[in-house]
């Protein structure tokens, strides 16, 4: 289980066995994942391609979705990671402003949505899948199914290798969507569980 804590700047990684959580400082991650990065010369778009699909019956748009994220100046390989895809919005689907206004603002942090362990060592990556989250929210939609490819190009011989082996794919398809409001205690750890401070 895990907690996103955008307000707090904090995410709990959840240990049912330990009954433990690791909980992460995620301004402290932001910055070191965008060292790494170069966000200035980040790229993304979101365009309409015409398709529609029917998903938990309802009627979704296509969407094609890019982004180039390349290595910044203090990474030790230059790398640029390459997200390419595509995706079904349902507009103006019940829960797409709330959807929206969580995505915005964990972005206006440098908000990373993966396990921060695996950010600092794929950095471009979780950074590109941030960046997928904001495209989907600035299109006004609940994206109800996605198909996307994580590709890494570069130069040089170990960059050449590293794209080779890192084609990643990910696949999402949404069930059902329930707009009730969650119990409070839903987002705190549950008593008892010890808390591990990470950075």
């Amino acid at each position: 289980s895990v907690i996103y804590d955008v307000d707090g700047q904090k995410m709990y990684l959840f240990d049912s066995k330990k009954k433990e959580a690791d909980v992460w400082d995620m301004a402290a991650v932001a910055v070191e994942v965008n060292k790494a990065v170069d966000t200035s010369a980040m790229t993304a778009s979101i365009t309409p391609n015409g398709q529609t699909r029917t998903i938990a019956g309802q009627t979704a748009e296509g969407y094609d979705i890019t982004v180039t994220v390349p290595a910044g100046a203090e990474a030790p390989i230059k790398l640029t990671m390459n997200l390419a895809g595509k995706t079904w919005m349902v507009r103006d689907a019940p829960g797409s402003a709330d959807y929206a206004a969580f995505y915005l603002a964990a972005s206006e942090r440098g908000w990373i949505f993966s396990d921060p362990r695996a950010a600092k060592g794929s950095p471009g990556q979780a950074r590109a899948m941030a960046e997928m989250y904001e495209q989907f929210a600035r299109a006004g939609g609940l994206p109800y199914a996605s198909d996307m490819e994580i590709r890494p190009t570069g130069e040089g011989p170990v960059a050449g290798l590293m794209a080779r082996m890192g084609n990643i794919t990910a696949t999402s398809t949404t069930e059902s969507v329930d707009t009730a409001t969650l119990d409070p205690a839903l987002f705190a750890p549950p008593a008892g569980y010890k808390l591990n401070a990470r950075k």
